[in-house]
């Protein structure tokens, strides 16, 4: 068995399905309200969710740019493609949704004061998050004659963005996840390195690792300072992806519907918000809301997952 067996795009598959499965959960608990232990514990859970992505995108570009000599030919068209497209649709489905809805007028009014982040779907920070990494990728390794360069030139970008967006009031997910990205392109850089690290005498450092991750969580809770926040919530964001990682190995075996569910992650990602928000503004009953979001939110990922493939299939 490879050592980065636990990385393997089955296994990763099945790990995004449950991080989605879990922001899923996340976002009902914004508009559910089962107590403030059960809400602090799932506003955890998503914001710790998260951050696998943002490796999952590092590690994978790493690897595909170590593996192919030609991997940045026509990098921007293919991934902004497959990334930007769905997210434009669901947008457009979105206003379509609202007008129905009777409830454009608020978020034509947010557009008009600027708020655009509150205008677009829920939740579409990841995705223009995303492609920030893209381009700061791209352009990082475009820039520089080797790889080590490239990979200096990218973490300097990544803090440099980071910063610029705590110094400029973003929310705080805007940035508390970006180190992750970074961690992943580490980590294909230095395969050897953190694989032994990771599978060998890993009981000890799992422990270690899960309580420096609570420490932080507490701290940052009582700390004011944004950019110290900064710093705690990326370095806990990396706390986070080893705690997954060691948990993914866990996973011996092939689960057929959680590696179909990691395969429609990004459309979930992109509707169940749109499905909340939707049903919040006529649904009053807790249960119903609950059951009625879940299976639309899957009808709809099912769906467009569909979509999207027959449209972007070169």
């Amino acid at each position: 068995m490879p050592k980065d067996y636990f990385l393997d795009i089955n296994t990763c598959k099945m790990v995004r399905a449950i991080m989605a499965l879990l922001i899923v959960i996340h976002h009902l608990s914004q508009y559910v309200y089962l107590g403030g232990p059960f809400n602090f514990l799932f506003e955890q859970i998503g914001n710790t969710s998260m951050v696998i992505f943002f490796f999952y995108s590092g590690y994978g570009l790493m690897t595909s740019l170590n593996a192919k000599t030609d991997y940045l030919n026509f990098f921007l068209k293919r991934r902004l493609k497959l990334v930007a497209v769905p997210f434009l649709i669901a947008n457009m489905i979105f206003f379509v949704l609202l007008f129905l809805c009777g409830a454009i007028d608020s978020y034509i009014s947010k557009i008009t004061d600027m708020k655009i982040e509150e205008a677009l779907i829920p939740n579409s920070w990841f995705v223009i998050m995303l492609v920030v990494m893209y381009v700061i990728f791209y352009l990082s390794f475009f820039m520089t004659e080797d790889r080590k360069s490239g990979l200096l030139l990218c973490i300097i970008f990544v803090l440099a963005i980071a910063f610029f967006l705590c110094a400029f009031d973003f929310g705080k997910y805007w940035y508390s996840s970006l180190f992750s990205f970074v961690f992943g392109l580490l980590y294909a850089s230095n395969n050897v390195i953190f694989s032994n690290f990771f599978i060998n005498k890993k009981s000890m450092k799992i422990l270690l690792t899960a309580l420096v991750f609570i420490i932080l969580t507490s701290v940052g809770r009582r700390i004011s300072n944004d950019y110290i926040i900064l710093i705690i919530k990326n370095v806990r964001a990396i706390l986070a992806c080893m705690l997954v990682l060691w948990g993914s190995m866990l996973i011996t075996r092939r689960y057929r519907l959680l590696e179909y569910i990691g395969d429609i992650s990004y459309e979930l990602f992109l509707y169940h918000g749109i499905v909340m928000r939707i049903l919040s503004l006529w649904m009053s009953s807790v249960l119903l809301f609950l059951m009625t979001s879940i299976l639309l939110s899957f009808i709809a990922a099912e769906i467009f997952h569909h979509l999207d493939n027959k449209m972007l299939r070169d």
